[in-house]
């Protein structure tokens, strides 16, 4: 069933001058936003990728004076910007992220491309971060459709949080500001992150309830919801702890700790990170196996012994 609202111009223009006079009051002061560098913002959006933004304004700085240009990253081991991308999670993204510097310089001169199917020939760059790319380096009149978007444009035009994200993309190309696209889209990131919020919106707080077609059943829904998860949920590590990403991690973590040059023997790294015998689903040498057909970590045979390196470490 088609859901698509009918969207008179003079109101979505109304609701966008709105959206913007808060924006221009409430913004968050974030470090990519200060920069027009292509190379620096593109950075940033693989870090936000899966990691929050306290955490990515907290390691971006620090990771563009390392690599402060496609041509630096490019020219760096995976070893070096696995290390810098420490702290960060999801590893692979670095990996992603130099093997994306390395096509940027060897396929496109060092130059980011602005073509959607280039874009998208990158590695790690999917449709959201290919639309983000569009908005934020070329202005180019684009939703960057995620999670925050889909929310906030869904209440409001959809009126509850079940549109599509198809849905979303469409009404979102049609009411994006097209005199201010990258201001637009980082407007309703921050009203998600503020105001919009999944579970607790804060409605009273809203710009737009003039416009908003969201039903009190779905604040009132919402507002009630958080009680009944609260009794539900589990702590942080009864889900994480012993997941096969956790050990990832700590596989990355033991090998980040060694000097370049150096190897780490795999039967130290069992006999440091191998569950207890009957309570793993599965083992070091699994996961081992998996970062190194990825391309994160190395084995290497010296001396009949197997030991093991970041890529290119």
């Amino acid at each position: 069933m088609d859901r698509s609202p009918r969207l008179d111009p003079a109101r979505v223009d109304a609701l966008n001058r709105a959206l913007m006079t808060w924006y221009e009051r409430n913004r968050r002061d974030l470090p990519w936003r200060r920069t027009d560098d292509a190379y620096a913002i593109v950075v940033a959006e693989f870090m936000l990728q899966q990691t929050g933004v306290a955490r990515v304004a907290a390691k971006w700085p620090e990771f563009i004076v390392t690599f402060a240009s496609w041509s630096e990253l490019a020219r760096a081991t995976p070893a070096d910007v696995i290390r810098a991308w420490q702290g960060l999670g999801y590893n692979r993204r670095a990996l992603n992220l130099w093997r994306t510097a390395r096509a940027i310089v060897d396929e496109h001169d060092g130059i980011l491309p602005r073509d959607l199917a280039a874009l998208h020939t990158l590695p790690g760059v999917g449709p959201y971060t290919a639309a983000a790319i569009q908005a934020f380096v070329f202005g180019d009149p684009v939703p960057a459709i995620d999670v925050n978007l889909r929310r906030v444009l869904g209440r409001v035009y959809f009126g509850d949080d079940n549109a599509t994200s198809g849905e979303v993309a469409r009404v979102g190309s049609r009411v994006v500001d097209l005199r201010a696209s990258a201001a637009w889209n980082q407007a309703l990131m921050d009203l998600s992150a503020t105001i919009c919020r999944p579970r607790v919106p804060a409605c009273e707080r809203c710009p737009l309830p003039t416009w908003c077609v969201y039903p009190e059943a779905s604040r009132l829904t919402s507002s009630i919801a958080p009680t009944r998860r609260a009794a539900e949920s589990r702590g942080p590590d009864d889900t994480f702890v012993g997941s096969r990403r956790h050990l990832r991690g700590r596989v990355i973590e033991e090998l980040r700790s060694i000097a370049n040059g150096d190897v780490m023997p795999i039967a130290t790294l069992r006999l440091t990170l191998e569950p207890p015998l009957g309570q793993a689903r599965f083992g070091v040498d699994d996961v081992v196996a998996a970062l190194v057909s990825e391309g994160l970590i190395e084995l290497i045979r010296r001396d009949d012994q197997v030991a093991l390196r970041l890529a290119g470490g």
